[in-house]
């Protein structure tokens, strides 16, 4: 026992002595040389997983890292595919804050440490693809041309896809189920075409853009504001086009055959000198601008952050009704823009590291004050969501109205969100219902620690819906969609159409009332009702086999007095006994067209006069199941 006692002494003053000298050769360890030496050392590995909502790896797509920066909704960053196990590797990626893109429309936060490996995982619902051209009236392909969509909660547009040479555009969603229009410089835009596409769905449009001039108005005065009669007037569109007028004895100016797009207007005359002014026409044409020659009043500003920094490159918008300016600030925060008229403006600035910032602004001909615009800082807020236990809730999506990106929370129900310094309002999503927030309206703010959103437990999804789907004799083969709606909005879960009947799952979903419904994409069964039914948080529900209700479907003929044949008519139909609701019913190429779903009953048929014959009035029977034919003579004119 002595014996083994003494050589532990010796190995313990052994590694003494070798501890002491290299201290003395200033601390140099092999991990610190390691360190030193090779860059790889201080970097970590990321693995990403991607699973589809059945928990089936996701192959072949395309996954980004990107340091998380303020306001910065698509960053650049390294790239990875994932391969057939649903993995993306990073492999040398530095300590700090990330944020991981999912082919650009999901986004996780994580925090790397050095020489640790780091694992998050995605729930990843079926991506859908919006795609078409957008064509000129000769049915030219339009370069450039910007396809937007229309927000539903704010009515704003938001750009999505910008055509190529060939007037080609694409873009991936989710789910989408609102309307979407084109534009493009110096034609009109197209009208809203309502969108509806859901997870693994293409759908495909087509927008033609019309060439439509129009006037472009205003006023020219001197220094003083009096109006100038005689100035030449010079406008000159981006592409190169020209425009030449005289102001008549009253000072005003009008020019014809005007385009829509970025206008330079140059006034010249030989007693008050020469004037400009830069607008940006929208399609209809502008009216009330004013062009100054000599000496105009201008905006000096400069803007700085809540902190007292100056803002370097802030996109910097003043408006005055229609008439728009643009400029940047420098290095200095300073904005100088000249040429505009006196008055009140609006001023919109827009930064990628802070919140927008929308302000009025005062422009005086005898003012050399300048404006001073502060626009707040924005931090990353650290959060958690957990249920009423403190249990941490994964893949809930963290949403900032009308905002991009999403934060997703990670296993341990942890998120990075950047917001406003003295906070915003956001939505609460479970990955499969991402048209309902199950927590609406949830107000944070940063704090030194973490913010912890609790979700109630009867917010948390946790029912679920099973059926089987039978259609009706002669349907069978229809290609129907069977969506479940959640009291006013729309989950985005579909089952598509299939030659034999289909097994129906929802879940998990939030308590609450439920209607199911099917459509089908040229069919009678658009909108239509097949249950309605109310779930307990936790509920299981077999429904057993639903059955979709027969159609009404009518089928319409109509000739004159004479015999002629009518392809094109106009009618309605008017529940018998009530006003509304009012459905549209006519031929439009010797076609049936009506708004579905129809309703078995009764209806009073009314036809407006069309080209060659007087319209009427007559009392229909509709009745679901076999189509209902309907019989039109009308009288010749």
């Amino acid at each position: 026992m002595r014996s083994g006692a003494r050589w532990i002494a010796v190995v313990a003053g052994v590694a003494l002595v070798v501890a002491l000298v290299l201290l003395q050769r200033g601390g140099e360890t092999p991990a610190k040389r390691t360190l030193d030496s090779d860059p790889s050392a201080r970097t970590a590995t990321l693995s990403v997983l991607l699973r589809d909502l059945d928990g089936v790896p996701l192959r072949g797509a395309r996954v980004n890292a990107t340091r998380a920066r303020l306001w910065d909704p698509h960053p650049e960053g390294p790239e990875a595919i994932s391969d057939a196990t649903g993995r993306a590797r990073f492999a040398s990626l530095g300590p700090g804050d990330w944020v991981v893109h999912i082919e650009g429309l999901l986004s996780k936060g994580v925090t790397l440490e050095t020489k640790r490996d780091a694992v998050i995982g995605f729930t990843v619902p079926p991506i859908a693809r919006v795609e078409g051209v957008v064509v000129d009236e000769t049915g030219t392909p339009l370069r450039g041309a910007s396809v937007r969509i229309h927000k539903d909660r704010s009515g704003e547009l938001r750009e999505v896809a910008a055509t190529g040479a060939d007037g080609q555009f694409a873009f991936d969603v989710i789910a989408l189920d609102c309307p979407v229009s084109a534009s493009c410089p110096g034609h009109a835009p197209s009208r809203p075409v309502k969108v509806e596409v859901f997870g693994g769905e293409t759908v495909a449009i087509r927008f033609e853009l019309t060439v439509a001039p129009f006037s472009v108005s205003g006023v020219v005065v001197d220094s003083k504001g009096r109006a100038v009669a005689g100035a030449r007037v010079v406008a000159t569109r981006h592409d190169g086009r020209t425009w030449n007028e005289h102001s008549d004895e009253r000072g005003a100016v009008t020019l014809d055959g005007m385009l829509a797009g970025i206008l330079s207007i140059d006034g010249f005359d030989a007693a008050h000198g020469a004037g400009n002014l830069t607008v940006t026409v929208p399609p209809g044409g502008m009216t009330g601008l004013e062009l100054g020659l000599g000496m105009r009043p201008g905006l000096e500003a400069e803007v700085v952050s809540a902190s007292g920094g100056p803002v370097e490159g802030a996109r910097v918008l003043v408006s005055t009704g229609s008439a728009k300016w643009v400029v940047f600030s420098n290095a200095e925060g300073r904005v100088v823009l000249r040429g505009l008229p006196a008055g009140r403006h609006r001023v919109e600035i827009i930064h990628p590291e802070h919140p927008p910032l929308r302000d009025t602004v005062e422009v005086r001909a005898d003012s050399a004050e300048p404006a001073r615009f502060v626009v707040p800082d924005a931090v990353l807020l650290r959060g958690e969501i957990v249920d009423e236990s403190g249990r941490p809730l994964s893949d809930m999506l963290v949403v900032v109205v009308d905002q991009v990106p999403v934060p997703i929370t990670d296993r341990r129900g942890a998120f990075v969100l950047p917001v406003p310094a003295g906070g915003t309002v956001v939505d609460i999503h479970a990955p499969e219902l991402l048209a309902t927030p199950v927590l609406q309206g949830v107000d944070v703010r940063p704090s030194a620690g973490i913010c912890r959103i609790v979700v109630p437990t009867y917010c948390l999804p946790s029912a679920h819906i099973r059926a089987v789907v039978k259609r009706p004799e002669g349907y069978e083969d229809e290609a129907l969609r069977i969506a479940l709606w959640h009291e006013w909005h729309k989950i985005p879960s579909v089952v598509r159409g299939v030659s034999r009947d289909a097994l129906l799952r929802f879940g998990p979903l939030p308590p609450g009332r439920y209607s199911i419904r099917a459509y089908g994409r040229h069919s009678p069964f658009n909108n239509a009702r097949v249950a309605e039914i109310l779930i307990s948080p936790g509920q299981n529900i077999d429904l057993g086999v639903l059955s979709v209700p027969d159609p009404v479907v009518p089928e319409l003929r109509a000739r004159t007095t004479e015999g002629h044949s009518i392809r094109e008519l106009r009618g309605f139909l008017v529940p018998r006994g009530r006003k509304q609701p009012v459905l549209n019913l006519g031929l439009r190429d010797g076609r049936t067209s009506w708004d579905p779903p129809l309703e078995a009953g009764e209806y009073r048929l009314l036809v407006d006069d069309g080209e060659g014959y007087r319209g009427t009035e007559q009392l229909v029977t509709l009745r679901a199941g076999p189509p209902n034919r309907i019989e039109l003579v009308l009288q010749s004119r």
